[in-house]
């Protein structure tokens, strides 16, 4: 029993014991979750990417204290809080039915209590046709250059062999990656004097210079004569407009210098939540329904990621039975025909459009998660 279950953990969607608050429980066939003592979030073991997708919540215990949080979130939000209360995550409001977004509360529809049911609608459009054609490009482009340096010539058949230049400019960040990855140019002897890794030294009071810099040898100047009939030794060659860099020992002139590192920020920018920089999925929104009742659209054009349905259970340390919800995702028939509701909430939806597409392509999540 316990393997049959294991196999039906990976074959079917479900609440995810390790995508779980401490503290938490999962009822056995992993569709109930209870808790008690604050706020704790837990998300399914599958996501959706694109489509448009129901589930069910019953709402089956609150008790005197007990509040909770419904809706959707990537895997980057905050477990030990309500959905809602990062940029990861949207919810639905049991207190007055307000939205929450980023720990932020908005008027949205009614208020829910103990023994209701929320029904949840996720519609995530399908990538543009030119965001499909840009990424196969990409795979494209990515399968040339492989296969080019896999039967590249060598020798002086390589040299007169050009390449391709590639398809898109690089990113200043891979640019920056590209020389981190660049061997270093080999080091030659010089007529000019010897050449020690990167370093060219010119004589004992040398001026360094990178290799590939060309080095014009200085002019001594008129030579005088010390005491004794010995020559002084040449004078150092005047210095560029460019501050030279201070003279290294032979230890640290032969180890090559490595390039400056591409700046912290633009790492950080593109991981953040922001939509300027993390993008949006243009046209998603997400939908809740209290007792058969469209409450409309919470939210639109989401922020780029893979969403999981999210329940939120809070209680005082005063309340002894926890707080728990059951969900539904179509491994059994939901109590109301949301394909149906969807097409016929025109207070709610007042675009026709958007009804009749999101009535065409709801389907329940089990039957997009069942292997």
């Amino acid at each position: 029993k316990r393997d049959q279950m294991k196999i039906e953990y990976f074959r079917t969607i479900q609440l995810s014991s390790a995508d779980m608050a401490p503290g938490m429980a999962l009822s056995r066939e992993g569709m109930g979750v209870s808790s008690r003592k604050g706020f704790r979030s837990v998300r399914t073991n599958f996501g959706f990417e694109c489509g448009t997708y129901v589930c069910e919540i019953s709402v089956e215990r609150l008790g005197e204290t007990g509040h909770a949080r419904l809706g959707f979130a990537t895997k980057q939000n905050e477990l030990q809080a309500p959905v809602g209360f990062d940029a990861f995550g949207y919810g639905y409001r049991d207190v007055d039915g307000s939205k929450v977004h980023q720990a932020k509360l908005h008027e949205f529809g009614e208020a829910f209590k103990e023994g209701d049911v929320i029904g949840m609608v996720l519609h995530l459009p399908k990538p543009k046709e030119e965001e499909v054609e840009e990424k196969k490009e990409g795979e494209k482009s990515a399968e040339t250059s492989a296969a080019k340096s896999a039967t590249a010539p060598v020798g002086a058949a390589a040299e007169k062999k050009a390449e391709a230049p590639p398809s898109k400019p690089l990113s200043p960040r891979a640019q920056a990656v590209a020389a981190m990855a660049a061997p270093a140019p080999a080091a030659t002897a010089s007529k000019e004097g010897k050449v020690m890794g990167k370093v060219v030294f010119l004589r004992d009071d040398f001026i360094p210079a990178t290799v590939g810099t060309t080095v014009v040898k200085p002019e001594p100047e008129e030579k005088e004569k010390k005491k004794g009939g010995e020559e002084a030794p040449p004078a150092p060659a005047a210095p560029t407009p460019a501050p030279a860099p201070a003279p290294a020992t032979d230890s640290a002139a032969t180890a090559t210098p490595a390039p400056a590192a591409p700046a912290a920020t633009t790492a950080a920018a593109t991981d953040g939540p922001d939509s300027s920089t993390r993008g949006i999925i243009e046209g998603s929104k997400i939908l809740f329904f209290k007792n058969g009742v469209c409450q409309g659209v919470a939210f639109s054009d989401l922020l780029k990621g893979k969403y999981f349905p999210c329940a939120s259970l809070f209680t005082l340390p005063s309340e002894k039975e926890p707080a728990s919800v059951v969900f539904n995702f179509g491994q059994t028939p939901l109590s109301r025909d949301y394909n149906d509701l969807l097409a016929k909430a025109t207070g709610a939806l007042a675009d026709e459009d958007l009804r009749t597409k999101l009535s065409k392509d709801l389907q329940t999540m089990y039957s997009a998660h069942k292997l």
